[in-house]
């Protein structure tokens, strides 16, 4: 079975620009697309009731800024998830 899509986790450290930059190289060599995943965990205090997502403008804010920090390489599909 023919890779066509490798999921990229990413914290958004140097360690994940790295690996992001592995998996674009891997993408290229079998054709295949890169989803970068960053999740946003909300901070709540221990034993707080959890807080509400973010709102949906945040959330494409911060979409925005991890496509702008995950350039990808020549001929790559790259795309871009917040969770």
């Amino acid at each position: 079975m023919p890779i066509q899509t490798i999921l990229h986790p990413t914290d958004l450290s140097d360690r994940c620009a790295e690996a992001f930059r592995v998996a674009c190289s891997l993408a290229r060599d079998h054709a295949a697309r890169v989803i970068a995943v960053h999740v946003a965990e909300p901070r709540t205090p221990v034993g707080m009731a959890p807080s509400p997502p973010p709102p949906e403008g945040h959330r494409g804010g911060m979409e925005e800024w991890l496509r702008r920090s995950h350039q990808p390489a020549p001929g790559v599909q790259v795309e871009s998830r917040v969770e």
